[in-house]
């Protein structure tokens, strides 16, 4: 037990050192609205610059308008911790599924993986979102394999769909999938409880219509449809890592798909459960962000997915 709590501490703090690399670098043009936002000195200006400026809801903004904003590392802050703390959320959700190897396989590779090493020291609400999306993967898992004190996971899933969901407006996409995938696993209407969170946004719908009349004004319309390639690579390979050529793009969704099918049959000889989670998941995240850059609207296009 000592030898896997040292693993995965040496884990988190090579997670936080290379997180903590690029904190203070100069702010990007996304990170700059960031500021803005958090900037605002009233909440009606805060809203105001919300509207104008963003497609996102105002968690991150709020958590920034709290720490000292001329600096920034400050800015990044909240992006670095909870970065790091999905490390340590990756192996609490894979440990009981798949063991103590995998588990430590996985937040090793969260650890190091390029795309979370950088979001974690990028002024917006990524990471926070996705360390949301954790923690009610999480709460699922365990209340899936009928662990003891189940109100303690339900506590943490819906926890964790609030704070994703009031993070990036993609995480709803997440709870719908992840609410079906308990409804599979235990066969009961309850298990829908897990998409709850989204039902406390109701009161920011009018901030949400709002922030979609200033398209085409202070924002970019985007275009819609993407064919299912530039759907689904860029989340892959980055915007800047897929294939200029239409079949390159394509031979990328291809390898992207031979990966997935791997990695679900795998599964599925390891553990139903942990097949039905995971790749159940997946699958599903997937194919409602395929349907997302087909109907729109921007905030769920694959930038805020990445």
């Amino acid at each position: 037990m000592n030898d896997r709590r040292v693993l995965l501490g040496v884990i988190v703090a090579l997670a936080f050192g290379l997180r903590l690399a690029g904190l203070g670098d100069r702010l990007s043009a996304d990170e700059g609205y960031s500021w803005l936002v958090a900037s605002a000195g009233s909440w009606d200006v805060f809203l105001d610059r919300m509207a104008a400026y963003e497609n996102t809801p105002p968690l991150f903004y709020a958590l920034l308008a709290a720490l000292p904003s001329d600096d920034e590392a400050w800015l990044r802050l909240p992006s670095l911790i909870a970065g790091t703390a999905c490390v340590p959320v990756v192996y609490s959700i894979a440990r009981p599924l798949l063991g103590t190897r995998a588990a430590l396989l996985g937040a090793l590779a969260l650890a190091v993986a390029p795309y979370a090493v950088s979001f974690s020291n990028y002024s917006r609400g990524f990471m926070l979102a996705t360390l949301g999306c954790m923690l009610a993967l999480w709460g699922v898992a365990r209340i899936a394999a009928a662990a003891p004190a189940p109100g303690r996971w339900w506590a943490l899933c819906l926890a964790g769909g609030v704070v994703a969901v009031w993070s990036e407006y993609y995480a709803t996409g997440f709870l719908v999938v992840l609410a079906l995938v308990l409804l599979w696993v235990m066969g009961r209407a309850r298990a829908l409880l897990a998409a709850a969170p989204i039902a406390t946004l109701l009161p920011w719908a009018g901030q949400m219509a709002r922030g979609l009349d200033a398209v085409d004004e202070t924002k970019a319309a985007p275009t819609y449809p993407l064919d299912p390639a530039d759907a689904l690579v860029p989340l892959v390979f980055g915007e800047h890592g897929s294939a200029a050529a239409s079949a390159g793009r394509w031979l990328q969704l291809l390898l992207v798909a031979a990966v997935i099918g791997a990695s679900a049959w795998a599964l599925r000889r390891r553990s139903e459960l942990a097949f039905r989670l995971l790749a159940g998941t997946a699958c599903g995240v997937l194919l409602v962000h395929l349907l997302a850059a087909v109907l729109g609207p921007d905030v769920f296009a694959q930038r805020y997915l990445t």
